[in-house]
């Protein structure tokens, strides 16, 4: 009998310290208090879904806007999808005094920018914290197809380039087959980024990861 017990002791213990973290985690995830959003801007429109380019149903229109609205009380942030089929050259050339010359892949960036603030997005305040996606659909003159996430306030201090390009690609990747689904996906994305209860799960459950895995470490070397 001691001998078996010698045996399952480390395995026994270890499993020990893994439950007690664990109920650990769990304890301190419920009872802290989760972040919640108060929006303080009513100067800009209700409407989060403009597609002009007429690439969705009523029906997935409706629904895309039922997710937004989940995810902006989620993260404090406005999140804005407006698709075009149309050119944006002449529209882009026209600030080209005021931001130099634009290749065709800076158009849609340029109306994405334009169009947040003209209709003063903005979470907390007006042209405050939000996203605008513009999805174009036409094929501009060097035969590219482009798109734009256009970020405002914590928004743009949370979404880096990088993470932007990363967003889309893995969004985009099915929209010419189901842009409804895409679009949704996108704003999944963009939630789970900016949602601090959710970066506050990641980073709990990191750190628990990380002591447990050395206490257990540390009882393994105590033993031998």
């Amino acid at each position: 009998m001691k001998r078996f017990i010698h045996i399952f002791k480390i395995p026994l213990i270890i499993f020990v310290v893994f439950l007690i973290m664990g109920i650990a985690c769990k304890v301190i995830a419920d009872n802290r208090q989760k972040v919640e959003f108060v929006r303080n801007n009513s100067t800009c429109p209700l409407e989060r879904v403009f597609d002009y380019a007429d690439v969705l149903t009523d029906a997935e229109e409706e629904e895309l806007r039922k997710k937004i609205s989940e995810a902006e009380q989620l993260c404090g942030t406005d999140i804005v999808i407006v698709t075009l089929n149309q050119s944006l050259k002449d529209y882009a050339k026209s600030f080209e005094g005021r931001l130099g010359y634009l290749q065709p892949y800076q158009y849609t960036m340029v109306f994405a920018d334009n169009f947040y603030d003209e209709n003063a997005f903005g979470f907390d305040m007006p042209h405050g914290d939000g996203v605008v996606f513009v999805d174009n659909w036409y094929r501009e003159s060097d035969g590219g197809v482009y798109s734009w996430l256009s970020t405002s306030g914590k928004a743009g201090n949370q979404i880096t380039t990088r993470d932007s390009e990363n967003m889309l690609d893995r969004a985009l990747d099915y929209v010419d087959e189901n842009p409804a689904c895409a679009y949704g996906y996108l704003v999944e994305l963009i939630e789970k980024h900016m949602n601090p209860n959710v970066r506050l799960g990641e980073d709990l459950g990191g750190g628990i990861s990380v002591l447990v895995g050395f206490v257990a470490g540390l009882i393994f070397f105590f033993f031998h």
